[in-house]
């Protein structure tokens, strides 16, 4: 796994060997979108499609909702990361953007 320099605590229930967790560990990084990059290219790597990387930056938005919804903070610039990777990941952003999986591998 790269390394993610982390400055904010993880959630307890976060673990960096699970998905979900290797997500929070991204979104915890000092520069969530980048990190959360970093590990998209990195499960396309490991053979997870678009549509597993995505459901996994829906689940991340669903939990920072859920906070939200609790009274717990947020972070915005964490929102503003899910946002943007899930565009890129969807192909809803410029051409030069795109974080698919064919063009992250590659050619053999």
């Amino acid at each position: 796994m790269a390394y993610i320099p982390n400055s904010k605590p993880l959630p307890q229930w976060a673990n960096a060997a699970d998905l979900h967790g290797r997500v929070e560990l991204a979104l915890h990084a000092d520069e969530p979108e980048k990190a959360l990059i970093c590990l998209v290219r990195e499960l396309y790597t490991e053979g997870l499609d678009e549509a597993e990387v995505l459901g996994l930056i829906v689940a991340a938005q669903a939990r920072r909702r859920a906070m939200e919804e609790a009274g717990q903070p947020t972070d915005e610039h964490v929102e503003d990361a899910i946002v943007s990777v899930g565009d890129c990941v969807s192909g809803f952003c410029s051409p030069h953007a795109l974080l698919q999986r064919e063009l992250t591998l590659p050619v053999s």
